[in-house]
């Protein structure tokens, strides 16, 4: 989850760190910490406090080599001590690290008894103390070496000695990149945190190292010195400012329109691609989505038009919790849905479904993550770089990916496909026209933002907008939220209707449409509160509900589309009623990479 980065190069070290740090704090903002190599050793400097912060207390350093560390806490409480950079005894190695060791209390028990000195509760403080520990008998490149080979578990490190004027690297199960500069190198857990500085990028595999120096860059992959490979990575993808919008979510919720419009631009692309996947598999029988929290509430989606539309039998699995105990049969395609390509939970779950003979097809924004290397098949969403820790155009270019695999199948005909395109093409226009409207969200976020609980329901196709409704009301307002099936809450939760406990109803003219008036009208005899999203001009609604938001006409299948726009709307605007840190929301990270 942490975010860490490194530079060794001709420029001041410690700029380069905030400035990369600042922009992998999506990764954790628990506390902050860089170290620096100086001529009379390493000097650290952390806290928790937010980057900015940090930087503002801190006295320049004339240094060229450093590394940098945001944090989620894991294995420690978010204290100063606890904070990274982490370092050795004689403050000779100082390291930092994303992702979580395992069975780190032996190797902590020995340096003990060695005499090693531990100041944190953390799992990473072994590190900087097994790379001295290796000192005493070998070289520092060794040291290093032997340290990464020992340590098990999931991680990304970057590591400084005193008197090396070497920058060390390596990973397992978690992301980590090198940026290719003139007579410098960067390091980072993310690209888009170097896009300012190069667009040369080299992308570390499981259990490679790196040695880095101004003018070189060593790699070993299963112990070998190997040539690095260099992508060229365009910089504008990485464009991540706020351009004058007050949070990058509002800016990334403007960016929807964009989005839909890039996804039906592809949907040739996509066409090719399923052709080939549907020719691999024989046809396409069944389907198994794979994912976690946002992203997998997207993946309901296919759960309901696979098997509505193409007649495919689809499950949609949480990362998590799968286990893929039985062999993949015939015509099966596993789906495995990641913003960022690297959640731990849903890679794991991949690699079982592989592991059990399932071609796997990613559906990932980062063409280069570890979830689109392990697949036999990746769809890259092309939403840009998201900023934000609640996930709001990414999970609309999810959704949207799905709808495009449905009319990019060969088996939908010519004439419902054109049908379908014209209504999609539409959308963005329509996402435009609920900001040009905004006026009517804000005034309910603004009721909304003096609740402490409230319930979210739809039916059919937008029961997984209902259940991302009330997961981005939880994130950013703190107000706990539900999401249920309307048919449902007979079934237990109308035990906590009453005036404390709104409800808010996603609404769509479709089948299901008279089943869930006659479930609105079971809240009001139970006096909740009742907020509806329904079209506009929808008389039965607005003469049923408290508060109405309207959404333009659309066909009721692409209606979950609009809908995901106001719920993202809502949680934002309570959020901001409430003066909540919209884009840094307390305990969380974006990219969820342990377990």
């Amino acid at each position: 989850m942490c975010g860490i980065t490194g530079y060794i190069g001709y420029k001041n070290a410690d700029k380069v760190l905030f400035d990369c740090l600042k922009r992998l704090e999506y990764r954790g903002y628990d506390s902050c910490g860089i170290a620096l190599v100086q001529s009379d050793g390493i000097k650290v400097i952390k806290d928790t406090c937010r980057v900015k912060e940090l930087e503002a207390k801190h006295k320049k350093v004339n240094s060229k080599i450093g590394i940098g560390h945001t944090r989620w806490a894991t294995c420690g409480e978010p204290t100063a001590a606890n904070a990274h950079p982490h370092s050795s005894c004689g403050d000779k190695v100082a390291v930092v690290h994303n992702g979580t060791l395992d069975q780190f209390i032996p190797l902590k028990e020995d340096l003990i008894n060695k005499g090693h000195v531990f100041k944190s509760e953390t799992d990473t403080e072994i590190i900087p103390h097994l790379i001295e520990e290796n000192m005493k008998t070998m070289s520092a490149d060794d040291a290093v070496k032997k340290a990464l080979g020992t340590i098990q578990g999931a991680f990304a490190v970057a590591a400084i000695v005193q008197n090396e004027n070497k920058l060390y690297v390596g990973k397992v199960g978690c992301p980590l990149v090198i940026g290719v500069g003139d007579s410098e190198c960067y390091v980072a857990s993310d690209s888009s945190a170097l896009s300012k500085y190069t667009n040369r990028f080299i992308y570390l595999k499981d259990h490679d190292t790196a040695v880095l120096t101004p003018d070189s860059i060593k790699l070993f992959r299963n112990g070998k010195e190997t040539e690095p490979e260099i992508e060229l990575l365009d910089k504008n993808l990485n464009d991540a400012e706020l351009h004058g919008y007050p949070h990058f979510m509002l800016k990334e919720i403007h960016e929807e329109p964009r989005v839909i419009t890039t996804t039906i631009d592809d949907l040739d692309d996509l066409a090719t691609l399923l052709a080939t996947i549907d020719k691999d598999l024989g046809g396409i029988r069944m389907i198994k989505t794979l994912a976690c929290g946002s992203s997998y509430y997207a993946s309901l989606m296919m759960r309901y038009l696979a098997p509505q539309i193409l007649g495919i039998p689809t499950f949609a699995e949480l990362g998590s919790e799968y286990c893929s105990l039985t062999k993949g049969q015939k015509g099966t395609l596993a789906i495995a849905i990641s913003q960022s390509g690297e959640t731990a939970d849903t890679i794991k779950a991949a690699k079982a479904a592989k592991a059990n003979g399932y071609k796997l097809m990613a559906i990932t924004n980062v063409k280069n993550s570890q979830l689109a290397r392990a697949a036999d098949y990746v769809w890259t969403t092309k939403a840009g770089p998201e900023v934000s820790v609640a996930a709001t155009k990414t999970v609309l270019s999810q959704i949207a990916a799905l709808y495009s695999l449905i009319l990019a199948h060969p088996s939908l005909s010519k004439l419902n496909k054109e049908d379908a395109m014209d209504t999609f093409r539409k959308l963005p226009d329509q996402i435009n026209k609920i900001f040009e409207n905004v006026d009517s969200i804000i005034s309910v976020a603004s009721y909304l933002a003096d609740f402490k609980d409230a319930i979210y329901i739809a039916r059919g196709l937008n029961y997984p907008i209902a259940l991302e409704g009330a997961l981005k009301l939880k994130e950013i307002s703190y107000i706990h939220g539900e999401g249920y099936a309307a048919g449902e809450l007979k079934h237990g939760p109308f035990a906590l209707l009453g005036k404390e406990v709104p409800v808010i109803a996603i609404v769509s003219h479709d089948e299901n449409y008279d089943s869930l008036v006659t479930n609105l009208r079971e809240v009001k005899t139970r006096q909740a509160p009742l907020i509806a999203i329904s079209e506009e001009n929808d008389l039965t609604i607005s003469n049923l509900a408290d508060y109405v938001i309207t959404v333009p006409h659309t066909k009721p299948i692409l209606s979950p589309i609009l809908n995901l726009v106001v719920v993202q709307l809502l949680a934002y605007y309570t959020a901001v009623k409430k003066g909540n840190p919209v884009d840094f929301p307390r305990n969380l990270a974006k990219t969820v990479t342990v377990e």
